[in-house]
Protein backbone atom coordinates (compact mmCIF):
# COMPACT_ATOMS: atom_id res chain seq x y z
CA UNK A 1 0.00 0.00 0.00
CA UNK A 2 0.94 3.44 -0.59
CA UNK A 3 1.89 6.28 1.94
CA UNK A 4 -1.26 7.55 3.31
CA UNK A 5 0.99 10.24 5.66
CA UNK A 6 -0.25 13.92 4.81
CA UNK A 7 2.39 16.38 4.65
CA UNK A 8 2.12 19.35 7.16
CA UNK A 9 1.26 22.79 6.67
CA UNK A 10 4.40 24.90 7.93
CA UNK A 11 3.78 28.14 9.01
CA UNK A 12 6.54 30.22 10.38
CA UNK A 13 6.78 33.19 12.66
CA UNK A 14 8.84 35.67 13.75
CA UNK A 15 9.80 36.89 17.46
CA UNK A 16 6.96 38.14 19.11
CA UNK A 17 4.60 36.96 16.84
CA UNK A 18 2.07 34.44 18.33
CA UNK A 19 0.11 31.99 16.07
CA UNK A 20 -1.00 29.84 18.53
CA UNK A 21 -4.77 30.81 18.17
CA UNK A 22 -4.55 30.92 15.02
CA UNK A 23 -2.85 27.16 14.83
CA UNK A 24 -5.57 26.40 16.85
CA UNK A 25 -8.54 27.14 14.41
CA UNK A 26 -6.70 26.14 11.33
CA UNK A 27 -6.41 22.60 13.27
CA UNK A 28 -9.76 22.57 14.12
CA UNK A 29 -11.34 23.33 10.86
CA UNK A 30 -8.64 21.25 8.99
CA UNK A 31 -8.40 18.36 10.91
CA UNK A 32 -6.94 16.39 8.09
CA UNK A 33 -3.60 18.51 7.81
CA UNK A 34 -1.13 19.06 10.61
CA UNK A 35 -0.17 22.42 10.60
CA UNK A 36 3.90 22.98 12.15
CA UNK A 37 5.09 26.09 13.67
CA UNK A 38 8.31 26.59 12.90
CA UNK A 39 10.04 29.84 15.18
CA UNK A 40 12.43 32.11 12.50
CA UNK A 41 14.59 34.65 13.43
CA UNK A 42 13.81 38.66 11.41
CA UNK A 43 16.63 38.80 9.43
CA UNK A 44 16.17 35.02 7.76
CA UNK A 45 12.40 34.88 7.80
CA UNK A 46 11.84 36.18 4.25
CA UNK A 47 14.42 34.69 3.06
CA UNK A 48 13.41 30.80 4.53
CA UNK A 49 10.27 31.59 3.09
CA UNK A 50 11.49 32.62 -0.46
CA UNK A 51 13.01 29.83 -0.57
CA UNK A 52 10.36 27.54 -0.05
CA UNK A 53 11.06 26.24 3.05
CA UNK A 54 7.73 27.28 5.23
CA UNK A 55 4.53 27.22 3.76
CA UNK A 56 3.93 30.85 4.89
CA UNK A 57 5.00 32.96 7.39
CA UNK A 58 4.20 35.77 9.31
CA UNK A 59 6.69 38.48 8.90
CA UNK A 60 7.34 42.13 9.52
CA UNK A 61 7.65 44.94 7.38
CA UNK A 62 7.18 42.72 3.77
CA UNK A 63 4.90 43.69 0.81
CA UNK A 64 3.03 41.86 -1.60
CA UNK A 65 5.26 41.56 -5.01
CA UNK A 66 5.66 39.56 -8.19
CA UNK A 67 6.42 36.74 -6.06
CA UNK A 68 4.53 36.64 -2.75
CA UNK A 69 1.16 37.59 -1.27
CA UNK A 70 1.13 39.55 1.56
CA UNK A 71 -1.60 40.15 3.72
CA UNK A 72 -1.57 42.92 6.39
CA UNK A 73 -2.71 42.29 9.56
CA UNK A 74 -1.54 44.69 12.66
CA UNK A 75 1.14 47.65 13.15
CA UNK A 76 2.95 46.81 16.14
CA UNK A 77 4.06 49.32 18.81
CA UNK A 78 7.70 50.53 19.44
CA UNK A 79 9.27 50.43 22.74
CA UNK A 80 12.35 51.92 24.85
CA UNK A 81 13.76 49.22 26.69
CA UNK A 82 15.59 50.88 30.20
CA UNK A 83 16.97 50.14 33.30
CA UNK A 84 14.68 50.15 36.66
CA UNK A 85 14.96 53.63 37.86
CA UNK A 86 15.65 55.13 34.36
CA UNK A 87 13.87 58.85 33.74
CA UNK A 88 12.05 57.35 30.87
CA UNK A 89 10.05 55.31 33.33
CA UNK A 90 8.51 58.61 35.27
CA UNK A 91 5.89 58.43 32.78
CA UNK A 92 3.44 55.92 31.19
CA UNK A 93 5.15 56.75 27.09
CA UNK A 94 7.73 58.45 25.79
CA UNK A 95 8.23 60.22 22.43
CA UNK A 96 10.95 59.72 19.78
CA UNK A 97 12.30 63.18 20.58
CA UNK A 98 13.15 62.20 24.22
CA UNK A 99 15.56 59.56 22.83
CA UNK A 100 17.70 62.30 21.20
CA UNK A 101 21.14 62.63 22.58
CA UNK A 102 20.63 58.95 24.24
CA UNK A 103 22.86 56.40 22.78
CA UNK A 104 20.88 53.66 20.97
CA UNK A 105 21.04 50.13 20.94
CA UNK A 106 19.57 49.16 18.27
CA UNK A 107 19.74 45.23 16.27
CA UNK A 108 20.21 45.79 13.01
CA UNK A 109 17.50 43.76 12.01
CA UNK A 110 15.59 46.97 13.63
CA UNK A 111 17.92 49.67 12.04
CA UNK A 112 15.07 51.25 10.32
CA UNK A 113 13.92 52.43 13.78
CA UNK A 114 17.32 54.24 14.71
CA UNK A 115 17.34 55.85 11.67
CA UNK A 116 13.48 57.31 12.27
CA UNK A 117 14.64 58.36 15.21
CA UNK A 118 17.74 60.04 13.65
CA UNK A 119 15.54 61.46 11.46
CA UNK A 120 12.84 63.13 14.06
CA UNK A 121 16.65 64.22 15.57
CA UNK A 122 17.32 66.57 12.17
CA UNK A 123 13.67 67.40 12.01
CA UNK A 124 13.68 69.15 15.47
CA UNK A 125 16.95 70.27 14.86
CA UNK A 126 15.71 72.09 11.59
CA UNK A 127 12.53 73.70 13.20
CA UNK A 128 14.85 74.55 16.07
CA UNK A 129 16.86 76.65 13.74
CA UNK A 130 14.08 77.94 11.69
CA UNK A 131 12.34 79.77 14.63
CA UNK A 132 16.12 81.22 16.33
CA UNK A 133 16.02 83.01 12.88
CA UNK A 134 13.44 84.90 14.29
CA UNK A 135 14.82 85.89 17.71
CA UNK A 136 16.39 89.48 17.29
CA UNK A 137 19.22 88.62 19.76
CA UNK A 138 20.34 91.34 21.91
CA UNK A 139 22.73 94.43 21.58
CA UNK A 140 26.48 92.70 22.14
CA UNK A 141 25.27 89.08 21.59
CA UNK A 142 27.44 86.95 19.31
CA UNK A 143 25.08 85.90 16.35
CA UNK A 144 26.59 82.69 16.49
CA UNK A 145 25.48 81.93 19.58
CA UNK A 146 22.18 82.83 18.99
CA UNK A 147 21.80 80.71 16.09
CA UNK A 148 22.84 77.53 17.75
CA UNK A 149 20.04 74.95 17.74
CA UNK A 150 19.63 71.97 20.69
CA UNK A 151 22.00 69.11 20.68
CA UNK A 152 20.72 66.51 18.13
CA UNK A 153 23.75 64.11 17.96
CA UNK A 154 22.65 60.25 18.80
CA UNK A 155 25.14 57.37 19.08
CA UNK A 156 23.79 53.83 18.08
CA UNK A 157 24.99 50.72 19.41
CA UNK A 158 24.77 47.90 17.03
CA UNK A 159 24.08 44.15 18.83
CA UNK A 160 23.79 41.04 17.20
CA UNK A 161 20.10 39.73 19.17
CA UNK A 162 17.47 41.63 20.77
CA UNK A 163 18.28 39.76 23.48
CA UNK A 164 21.27 40.95 23.70
CA UNK A 165 19.59 44.79 23.25
CA UNK A 166 18.09 44.63 26.60
CA UNK A 167 21.52 43.42 28.21
CA UNK A 168 23.12 45.85 27.16
CA UNK A 169 20.07 48.39 27.68
CA UNK A 170 20.06 46.66 31.58
CA UNK A 171 23.81 47.24 31.90
CA UNK A 172 23.21 51.18 31.48
CA UNK A 173 24.94 51.50 28.06
CA UNK A 174 21.95 53.22 26.59
CA UNK A 175 18.24 52.65 25.40
CA UNK A 176 17.50 49.85 23.41
CA UNK A 177 14.48 50.14 20.64
CA UNK A 178 12.56 47.15 19.99
CA UNK A 179 9.02 46.46 18.57
CA UNK A 180 6.78 46.39 21.58
CA UNK A 181 6.28 42.35 21.51
CA UNK A 182 10.11 41.44 20.58
CA UNK A 183 10.87 43.87 23.92
CA UNK A 184 8.38 41.79 26.31
CA UNK A 185 9.80 38.62 24.86
CA UNK A 186 12.99 39.75 26.06
CA UNK A 187 11.53 41.04 29.71
CA UNK A 188 13.91 40.94 32.84
CA UNK A 189 13.31 42.15 36.40
CA UNK A 190 16.18 44.66 35.65
CA UNK A 191 14.41 46.74 33.00
CA UNK A 192 11.30 48.42 32.24
CA UNK A 193 10.15 48.67 28.18
CA UNK A 194 8.26 51.94 27.81
CA UNK A 195 5.99 52.50 24.61
CA UNK A 196 7.53 54.92 22.33
CA UNK A 197 3.90 56.62 21.69
CA UNK A 198 5.36 58.39 17.91
CA UNK A 199 7.36 55.91 16.16
CA UNK A 200 5.38 53.83 14.16
CA UNK A 201 6.31 50.44 14.49
CA UNK A 202 6.43 47.47 12.03
CA UNK A 203 3.67 46.12 10.15
CA UNK A 204 3.16 42.00 10.59
CA UNK A 205 1.54 40.12 7.45
CA UNK A 206 0.83 36.59 6.61
CA UNK A 207 2.50 35.77 3.63
CA UNK A 208 3.17 33.10 0.63
CA UNK A 209 4.44 32.70 -2.18
CA UNK A 210 1.86 32.72 -5.23
CA UNK A 211 3.10 29.39 -6.60
CA UNK A 212 1.98 27.79 -3.40
CA UNK A 213 -1.13 29.71 -3.54
CA UNK A 214 -3.68 26.60 -2.79
CA UNK A 215 -6.45 25.71 -0.48
CA UNK A 216 -4.60 25.33 2.54
CA UNK A 217 -2.82 28.47 2.34
CA UNK A 218 -6.34 30.22 1.46
CA UNK A 219 -7.75 28.47 4.28
CA UNK A 220 -5.08 29.65 6.48
CA UNK A 221 -5.06 33.59 5.34
CA UNK A 222 -9.01 33.16 6.08
CA UNK A 223 -8.35 31.78 9.87
CA UNK A 224 -5.61 35.08 10.24
CA UNK A 225 -8.22 37.08 8.78
CA UNK A 226 -11.20 36.17 11.31
CA UNK A 227 -13.29 34.75 8.13
CA UNK A 228 -15.94 32.01 9.39
CA UNK A 229 -15.70 28.60 9.05
CA UNK A 230 -18.55 28.38 6.43
CA UNK A 231 -17.22 31.19 4.58
CA UNK A 232 -16.37 29.84 0.94
CA UNK A 233 -13.33 31.36 0.16
CA UNK A 234 -10.04 29.84 0.69
CA UNK A 235 -12.05 26.49 2.01
CA UNK A 236 -10.18 23.65 2.59
CA UNK A 237 -12.74 20.89 2.71
CA UNK A 238 -13.34 18.34 -0.01
CA UNK A 239 -15.74 19.17 -2.54
CA UNK A 240 -18.60 16.95 -2.81
CA UNK A 241 -19.23 15.05 -6.17
CA UNK A 242 -20.16 16.72 -9.07
CA UNK A 243 -23.94 16.49 -10.38
CA UNK A 244 -24.84 15.11 -13.68
CA UNK A 245 -26.50 16.68 -16.66
CA UNK A 246 -29.41 14.67 -16.05
CA UNK A 247 -29.28 15.34 -12.17
CA UNK A 248 -29.15 19.20 -12.76
CA UNK A 249 -31.93 19.46 -15.23
CA UNK A 250 -34.17 17.42 -13.20
CA UNK A 251 -36.76 19.11 -11.03
CA UNK A 252 -38.55 17.74 -7.96
CA UNK A 253 -42.05 16.58 -9.05
CA UNK A 254 -44.99 18.19 -7.08
CA UNK A 255 -48.33 16.92 -6.02
CA UNK A 256 -51.33 19.20 -6.50
CA UNK A 257 -53.00 19.62 -3.36
CA UNK A 258 -56.51 18.00 -3.43
CA UNK A 259 -59.64 20.07 -3.72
Amino acid sequence: MGDRSVSPLRLGYVPGATPGKWAGRFRARVPGTPLELVALPDSEAEPVLLAGAVDAALLRNVVASDAMFAVPLYQEAMAAVVPKGHWLTADATCEAADLIGDTLIVPQEYEWAGAKIAGQARNDKINADAQLLFVIPARGAAQDETRDGPESHTDQLEPATAGEAVEWAAAGLGVAVLPGPVARLHHRKDVVAVPISDLPGPKMSLAWLRENDNALTQELAGVVRGRGANSTRGSAAVPGPKKTRDQRAAKPSRKRAGR
